[in-house]
């Protein structure tokens, strides 16, 4: 599968925090000059790279199987 490197950065973030709430992800976005848009993490959602999750009824965004294995296959 082919990523962006604006994907690779996303999922480079959440995977260093296991689980990131969608407003520290905007921040930590905005602090490394990525867009805050989410259009970016909706398609690595669509990848089946990044799960959503609400356990604090705030949407989170942690990593799955699949963008663990693509961060360790390259």
């Amino acid at each position: 599968m082919t990523i962006t490197g604006e994907e690779r950065e996303i999922l480079n973030i959440i995977s260093t925090r296991g689980l990131i709430r969608k407003s520290e992800l905007a921040s930590t976005l905005n602090n490394n000059g990525l867009s805050a848009s989410f259009g970016t993490v909706n398609t690595l959602v669509d990848k089946g790279m990044v799960a959503t999750l609400s356990p604090l009824g705030e949407l989170s965004y942690a990593l799955t199987r699949s963008g663990m294995q693509f961060l360790r296959e390259e």
